[in-house]
């Protein structure tokens, strides 16, 4: 029953995250763990696993955001 609470505070997350990193530019790379996806499946990951991400900021030679990495990383 916990789940179906905690839904609407995760699906509103994704929108807030989106909007937010959804305007940056259109043909941004977004890669999790080194494999390419959308920005809507890392902002999905992101908020729904039990587990944290590193986001890394890749800009190109003009200082333009060309690239957003997520890098799981391990708690000990």
């Amino acid at each position: 029953m916990q789940e179906a609470e905690d839904r609407p505070a995760v699906e509103n997350m994704q929108e807030v995250l989106y909007d937010r990193m959804g305007g940056v530019q259109k043909n941004l790379e977004v890669y999790m763990d080194d494999k390419r996806i959308t920005l809507e499946e890392a902002l999905s990951r992101c908020v729904q696993e039990r587990v944290v991400y590193m986001p890394d900021y890749v800009l190109d030679e003009k200082g333009v955001l060309k690239q957003l990495r997520f890098d799981r990383i391990d708690l000990l």
